[in-house]
């Protein structure tokens, strides 16, 4: 991705112009953003004509609901990566969205308009951008620095941005993503979400394009062989009576979450698809500035995620605690991400993206 997007930054003069370098260029940023599974399940295309599209996947309408939830998440973050990209060399992107589109439909189309431009210095950190699973240096992110990125992501349409930075709800919140991290290893169906992408075939010290290498997952060495014998159900179940979920719990969440320099979540008024794209959109202004300003980035969102009541394989006692959790932290609003900054070495493996 570095190598692509430098030798496409050259202004294009109209929209018809922009095939097939400049257009290039837009579609691979679009690809580079994030998804749960590494994996998008909407496809941008170009048309050749002037207009850029984002194109649900076949096997759209078959997903389970949640998979579409954070897959919409990943087409709000594709239409930020869109505009960013196009903002140096055209003068506009218009959008228009189709909120009902099912699978193969087109959710969103981008008519460009030509102009003349510069790229701007951010174009860079959409190749940059990735998850940061390290403990992170956990000094206070500097307060003008917060006032910066909260600017970057405002305006999102139903979001807001709740900055988490008092020590106190620091805990807080480090208690929440603990109980709801720890649960993923000794719930079934949480498990079996973990592990179903994580691809134990490549090692731990390469990268890959479909699924999630492990050592992208910032494991210590001595804890790895550990990790590989958990994918493996039986051995969490008789685990959790031993305390499993806790331990885990404090590893994947607790410590992450208080080894930060400040914690955003995102709120938006409902769980809807609408939603869950714009929450896409505010998570990725977020991480591309946050980026830019060479931070550190994680998103931890289960335990945002736990609260909906439609969210399979999450207890009812769980999904209370975390909820009631939440609602003392940012009383009337509905979060969907918990995203943890900071200062920390690049990883040394990346997840990749697929070419197309």
């Amino acid at each position: 991705m570095s190598a692509v997007l430098p030798a496409l930054l050259a202004p294009a003069r109209t929209a018809r112009d922009l095939a097939p370098e400049a257009a290039a260029r837009l579609l691979a940023a679009a690809r580079a953003t994030p998804s749960a599974e590494n994996h998008h399940f909407a496809q941008p295309r170009w048309d050749g004509q002037g207009t850029l599209s984002l194109d649900l996947d076949p096997a759209w309408d078959a997903l389970p609901r949640q998979t579409r939830f954070l897959a919409s998440m990943g087409v709000g973050a594709m239409a930020e990566n869109l505009q960013l990209a196009a903002a140096g060399e055209l003068a506009v992107l218009h959008e228009q969205w189709n909120w009902r589109a099912t699978a193969g439909g087109t959710v969103a189309t981008f008519d460009v308009a030509g102009g003349l431009g510069t790229a701007p210095a951010a174009i860079g950190t959409i190749a940059r951008r990735c998850t940061n699973r390290q403990l992170f240096d956990p000094a206070p992110l500097d307060p003008t620095l917060v006032r910066r990125l909260d600017r970057a992501a405002a305006g999102v349409p139903g979001t807001v941005l709740h900055w988490i930075t008092a020590r106190p709800a620091m805990r807080a919140v480090a208690a929440l993503a603990a109980t709801a991290e720890g649960a993923r290893f000794v719930n079934r169906t949480l498990h079996d979400e973990i592990f179903a992408h994580v691809r134990f075939d490549v090692g731990w010290e390469r990268g890959c394009e479909r699924g999630l290498p492990p050592g992208a997952l910032a494991i210590e060495r001595p804890m790895r062989p550990l990790f590989s014998l958990l994918r493996h159900w039986p051995l969490c179940a008789a685990g959790r009576w031993l305390g499993l979920g806790l331990g885990l719990g404090l590893r994947a969440g607790r410590l992450p979450a208080l080894r930060s320099g400040a914690l955003v979540a995102i709120s938006a008024g409902d769980a809807g698809i609408k939603d869950a794209v714009h929450t896409g959109r505010a998570m990725q202004r977020l991480w591309l500035a946050a980026t830019e300003a060479g931070l550190a980035v994680q998103p931890i969102p289960a335990s945002c995620l736990f609260t909906l009541d439609w969210w399979q394989g999450v207890p009812p006692a769980l999904r209370a605690r975390l909820a009631r959790g939440w609602e003392s932290l940012i009383p009337g609003r509905q979060p969907l991400m918990l995203m943890r900054l900071g200062h920390a070495p690049a990883p040394a493996v990346r997840a990749g993206r697929p070419a197309e």
